[in-house]
């Protein structure tokens, strides 16, 4: 019996632990947050984990994920869309895509914005692949290869407040 200790208890302790963090990051919305530092749209990037950026987002390329529940946590939903420098409505290539849990008007088709949030890579779990194939069968938008996804905890725009709750 003592033989199989040697590799069972380093396993169970590994595999709780992973399973401990996953709970963890599910539980807390998986969003760092710290102090925002200013920056114009053009010039976010991983160097700068926490911005706060003004800026356009156009709502023609909207994406709707679904995140589906556990026995930990309830179904979610996020919506995506790019954000550009204010007034520009004609670029097309994507380097902001804003992942949020707020869904943005069905009316508007451009939107001026305040967002607060964090700079995260692209990643399959927040962005799959073929997110970018629907995007291209939708419409002439395309991501770029310096991408960032910006993921808020707060959002101004007109004069509304909307904050993530913790």
């Amino acid at each position: 019996m003592k033989r199989y200790l040697v590799f069972f208890v380093p396993f169970v302790t590994i595999v709780g632990a992973g399973v401990g963090a996953r709970i963890w990051l599910d539980l807390n919305g998986g969003i760092p947050r710290g102090e925002a530092v200013e920056l114009p749209v053009g010039d976010i990037d991983l160097s700068t984990p926490f911005v706060r950026v003004k800026g356009m987002a156009h709502y023609p390329v909207i994406i709707k994920q679904t995140e589906p529940g556990n026995l930990l946590m309830e179904e979610r939903t996020y919506w995506l869309w790019p954000l550009y420098e204010a007034h520009d409505t004609t670029s097309r290539g994507i380097r902001v895509l804003v992942r949020a849990p707020r869904p943005p008007d069905d009316l508007v088709s451009f939107e001026y914005m305040t967002v607060e949030g964090y700079v995260s890579m692209i990643t399959p779990e927040k962005v799959p692949f073929s997110t970018e194939i629907d995007l291209g069968k939708r419409s002439e938008y395309f991501f770029t290869d310096d991408m960032v996804l910006l993921e808020p905890w707060r959002i101004e725009s007109d004069g509304e407040v909307w904050e993530l709750s913790e």
